[in-house]
């Protein structure tokens, strides 16, 4: 897996003063349950076994285990909801 940081996330992250993210995964759901990718700024909350780190450039990021990917390229950019700016994960399929 390679991991991409578009220039608009470097950006953000660059605002944010943070050489730190972490990809993880987030379940959704009742009775039948998602998995959606979510990026933020920092280390990771859980367990770090849980993750692989990369070195990308000159940030560090932490990536859940076994991904399910599109291809063999991840992007981490940005999206606007409501105004407001994120990281956004583009390349794996949803769980």
């Amino acid at each position: 897996m390679q991991i991409e940081i578009s220039e608009k996330a470097r950006l953000y992250l660059d605002k944010k003063n943070a050489k730190i993210l972490t990809v993880g995964l987030v379940i959704a759901g009742g009775c039948v349950e998602i998995g959606e990718p979510n990026a933020v700024v920092g280390e990771p909350k859980d367990d770090v076994r849980k993750y692989d780190v990369f070195n990308v450039e000159d940030y560090t990021v932490y990536f859940y285990k076994n991904p399910s990917l599109k291809s063999d390229t991840v992007t981490i950019d940005t999206h606007k909801f409501l105004g407001m700016e994120s990281l956004a994960v583009k390349g794996l399929k949803l769980l």
